[in-house]
């Protein structure tokens, strides 16, 4: 994943000529709130993360987990110079088995830093982008009767909240994350990117339930 943050964000122009608590027309306060109903009924209100903030987290993890290299080979071309071509299937086969195992090695570690890098912006969304009211003691006490284990921990225990009780489908999960992004000024063509993304990561999941039943 190259360089994510850096591509992602442009905030969009806000209302600075309003004052705090003004009221603004509909199609003005959706840069700033936008009410969502989830698959199971609940309403949320969705809000822009500041683009500064992702940008810190691609940073983090950047330095954290530097993207792996592209197995790639040399060519000569006409006067000795050499041009660098990205391996493939095709000349990762060509050169030997040491170089498949290279090429899949690569691909298994970009897959999961990818997946890392998913979970974390999934977090910074739902944990800043997104006003769901107030955890109950009711809601915690059904919970505990359920035998589902509600983390001790404030963040922790939102997180939860909002993987068990707001997200209704994995559709919700896709819109949730690209509407706030959306607001926060992502580029459309990596919004689409990403709900895809999200979209065909949980319907993997399902499936994979599916089998293992």
């Amino acid at each position: 994943m190259k360089q994510v943050a850096a591509s992602w964000f442009q905030p969009l122009p806000r209302c600075s000529h309003l004052k705090k608590g003004e009221i603004m027309s509909k199609r003005k306060i959706a840069q700033e709130r936008q009410e969502y109903t989830t698959a199971n009924g609940r309403a949320i209100y969705l809000t822009p993360v500041s683009p500064l903030l992702l940008q810190k987290l691609n940073e983090s993890f950047d330095e954290e987990w530097p993207e792996p290299e592209h197995p790639w080979y040399d060519v000569e071309i006409a006067g000795g110079d050499k041009e660098r071509h990205l391996h493939d299937d095709k000349s990762a086969e060509e050169t030997g088995p040491e170089t498949v195992e290279l090429l899949n090695g690569y691909r298994d570690e970009l897959r999961e830093r990818n997946a890392e890098i998913s979970r974390r912006v999934m977090r910074v969304i739902f944990l800043k982008g997104v006003d769901y009211g107030e955890i109950t003691d009711d809601w915690i006490a059904e919970q505990e009767y359920m035998g589902i284990k509600v983390p001790d921990n404030p963040v922790g225990r939102r997180m939860h909240f909002i993987e068990t009780e707001v997200i209704g489908s994995p559709n919700d999960l896709a819109n949730i994350m690209t509407e706030v992004m959306a607001m926060g000024g992502v580029g459309r063509e990596r919004i689409d990117e990403v709900k895809r993304m999200f979209q065909s990561r949980l319907q993997g999941d399902v499936d994979n339930d599916g089998e293992a039943g």
